[in-house]
Order: structure tokens, then sequence, then C-alpha cells
């Protein structure tokens, strides 16, 4: 709030960037300046933490011995659109550059591409290191957190031109991490009221059957915790599958990477161009075609020649 701006903030960095984005977005559409004079007060004091405290943006309060001082791909994922919003606001470069060192962070603290598990229900390929929220695990690998942190990412590839650690990691992810529903858990964990925690079978509990037999596409704050559950971290795996599952344009050798940037966004203009970016992932160029799906059921194609290892923008027209 404003009556804050002179004395210490009640809710960490994470928190301050998904408000500024919100303030900003509200006051664009609604014409309200004080929503943006206010965003850009909050953006302007976490963008000091690049050069500090850079770790420090979970989504909780600052003081919160659970969540305080914690890495969390939420906070740093919303610090890079808040600071997108702003460049594309006021057109100083300062904010599309912290935008971009927000990402380079994210991806180097948060993003584990390959691991050599053996055990497949512990293979993290294209997963995230979040928080654990005071939990019992070292760290967490929830889906929600994943893709949101990486559509806020990708957001800024339309932008920006980012390294190929980037788009590794979305190809990974994006035959790793779409489909992470519950319909297969077949136990609910329990915590009692004295916090000792059970594990009861799904099927026996009422409220877990009709929750998840009437709304497939919802996930799990973590599907190995199985505790918490909400609707949007299924939302936005659904949204993931628009951005990089597939959904609008899809490559027809699956080794090639395919992003629809403004998805991410919802941008409208979606509605009659695809604005997409290619990876190959491989040391060799990948000759293929692209096929865009339109909102009528038509479907256009375009062949196109993938370099190795180098991020190519396609423009599919209807």
């Amino acid at each position: 709030s404003v009556e804050e701006n002179t004395a210490g903030r009640e809710l960490d960095a994470g928190s301050q960037s998904v408000a500024a984005e919100g303030l900003l977005l509200a006051g664009m559409t609604f014409g309200e300046q004080a929503y943006i004079d206010q965003a850009m007060v909050l953006i302007d004091e976490f963008n000091q933490r690049l050069d500090s405290n850079f770790w420090s943006f979970n989504g909780g309060a600052v003081d919160s011995l659970i969540h305080g001082g914690q890495v969390r791909s939420l906070g740093h994922g919303h610090a890079i659109v808040a600071n997108l919003l702003a460049w594309k606001l006021n057109g100083d470069d300062r904010y599309r550059e912290c935008a971009q060192r927000f990402a380079r962070f994210l991806l180097a603290m948060c993003y584990a591409c390959h691991n050599s598990s053996r055990d497949p229900d512990f293979d993290f390929r294209g997963w995230c290191n979040g928080s654990n929220g005071g939990r019992d695990q070292i760290a967490e690998f929830p889906p929600w957190e994943t893709t949101n942190g990486l559509l806020c990412m990708v957001a800024l590839m339309d932008e920006v031109e980012l390294e190929s650690g980037f788009h590794d990691v979305l190809w990974y992810f994006a035959r790793t991490g779409l489909a992470q529903f519950p319909a297969a858990r077949t136990f609910k964990r329990v915590y009692d009221q004295n916090g000792d925690i059970r594990y009861e079978p799904r099927e026996t509990m009422g409220s877990e059957t009709d929750f998840y037999d009437n709304n497939p596409y919802l996930a799990y704050e973590n599907p190995r915790d199985q505790t918490l559950m909400v609707a949007y971290q299924g939302a936005d795996c659904l949204l993931g599958e628009l951005v990089y599952g597939g959904g609008l344009v899809r490559a027809e050798d699956e080794r090639v990477n395919v992003v629809v940037p403004g998805a991410a966004i919802m941008d409208r203009e979606l509605m009659q161009t695809r604005k997409t970016i290619v990876w190959n992932p491989l040391q060799e160029d990948i000759a293929t075609s692209l096929t865009a799906t339109w909102t009528d059921g038509e479907t256009s194609v375009e062949d196109v020649v993938v370099p190795a290892r180098q991020a190519t923008t396609v423009h599919l027209p209807k």
C-alpha cells in the first residue's frame, strides 16, 4: 500500500512483484495513474535486490519463518512481467534489462533440465525447485509453480532474445511437465489436528472423488505431497499446452520445440497470426513442417528448416 512506502513492507519482494504487475495492468486498463505510480514504486524497490539479496523472492510475509527469505520461481517470474510491462509503458530500457536479469536468475536458481535418478517418480527433468513452505521436502517440484514461472519467462521471449538454456528448459518441460493432473493419485495426504500425517485412499473421501471427477483439469500443488488442490494450478498447465505444448502450433518432427510467446499473455492477435519461436536441440539442422490450428478448425502448414541450437522466429498467418 501507499502507506507502507515510508515504512517496512509487510509482504516480501515476491508478493510485491505480483502486486506491481496487477497494479500496472489495472492502471493501464482503467486509466488510473495512481495505480501505475504505486506499481513503479514497488518495481524500483525490488529491482534493487538484483544487486543485493536477489534470491529472496518468495510469496509471503517478510518475517515469515516458513516463507521468508526463500527462492521461489513465482516471485522471480512475476518480477519479469512487472518489469516488462513497465518497459512497454515508459520505454525506459532499464526495466527491460531488469526483466532479462530476473529471467537469468530464475533459470539459474530454479530450473533443472536433467538428473540421473533411476526412480521414474522422481525424475524432475523440466521441473522447478520451489520453496518448501515449511513442509518436509527439501525442494518441491509443483507443476503449477514450474509452468507459471516459465509462462512469465515466455512473455519476455516475445520481446528479448534469450540464451539457449531457456530453450532447453522449455524443450524438456513441454515433454515432461504438461500432464501433471491428479487422476492417477490413489491416496490423499491428510493432517490431523495434532499435525500428524496419515494417508487415506482417495475413493474413501467423498469430497476428493466429487472434486476431481467433476473437475479433471485441477492439479495438486505438489504431486508428491498431495496436500493442496486448487483450480489455477491446472489452468496454468492448460495455458502451457497452448504456449509450448502444441495446442496452437505443432512441429511434425517432435524433436523440434515450438513456443507461441503471445499465448502466455493471451494476445488476441493470435486469432489471425501466430508468431512462433522454434528450437532445435541437436547439433544439426532439422527440416520439418509447422501446423497451426485455428479457432474455426482449419489448419495451415509451413515448411521450415530449423538451424541447430539457434532460436528461429516464424510467422504463420491464417
